[in-house]
């Protein structure tokens, strides 16, 4: 059965063209009168049944929502966790929100290669606050300590350098372009008062070894990948016998209001 009325069979058909047979047109006509009076009959009472089926099921929604919701506990960054990879009903509706989409990436972090030198080369390339500066000599000094010192970041199967992080003699390199240029640069933004200790650290003169410490990245990496980078290029450099640096040079940028 289906909505409480009986289905037809064969047989039931078989009997009424039976009955039928020998009567006239009026005879046909009026039972056909009657049997539009039964569907009409019929449709009120589907009708009837379907309204209260549909509103029995809006109660029960209703009742299962505030069941869910009295025991749901959402941990905070569950808002961004269920928007990721597109927009939410909230912004569909109201057309208010911002877009939303997280990328889960995996980087690789790797030994510098002679095929990494123009990407390094990007990064470093505005080491001095702008300055032009014999950018290339820097890269190839990083390259030849390849498998000792220094790491780049790339994403998984690519070739597309996302940070560099090394760190290189300014001592062995005192005769190169771009060693006396970055120590040019650093002494024009020392004190006076302690520009005498700071030179003869970079020039060696004093018989300390400085290291000029490169870290550049992209800026949308996450922040969280400085420190880890950061004291595995420590590691390497002890474990370097000829980078025993006694002091490190870092440029960093800052702003002014």
């Amino acid at each position: 059965q289906k909505g409480g009325k009986p289905v037809s069979g064969s047989g039931v058909k078989g009997n009424k063209e039976e009955a039928t047979r020998g009567k006239g047109k009026k005879g046909r006509r009026a039972e056909e009168e009657e049997e539009e009076d039964d569907d009409e009959a019929e449709g009120v009472d589907d009708a009837g049944m379907e309204e209260d089926s549909s509103s029995e099921e809006e109660l029960s929604d209703e009742g299962d929502d505030e069941d869910q919701g009295a025991g749901l506990q959402l941990k905070p960054g569950a808002y961004a966790e269920q928007r990721k990879g597109g927009r939410n009903e909230f912004d569909e509706d109201s057309g208010e929100g911002s877009d939303f989409e997280e990328l889960q990436v995996v980087f690789d972090n790797m030994y510098p290669q002679e095929k990494d030198f123009h990407g390094i080369k990007v990064f470093v390339s505005d080491l001095l606050d702008g300055e032009a500066f014999d950018s290339s000599g820097l890269v190839d000094a990083m390259l030849e300590l390849t498998g000792k010192v220094g790491t780049v970041v790339k994403t998984e199967g690519a070739d597309d350098v996302f940070g560099i992080v090394s760190a290189v003699s300014l001592r062995s390199n005192a005769q190169e372009k771009w060693a006396k240029q970055v120590c040019k640069f650093v002494m024009s933004k020392c004190p006076s008062d302690k520009r005498g200790r700071l030179e003869g650290a970079l020039n060696g003169s004093s018989g300390g070894h400085a290291g000029l410490v490169v870290s550049e990245r992209m800026a949308n990496m996450p922040q969280e990948m400085a420190l880890p980078l950061m004291r595995s290029l420590f590691e390497e450099v002890g474990k370097y016998g000829k980078a025993k640096f006694d002091s490190f040079v870092f440029l960093s940028r800052y702003l002014v209001d």
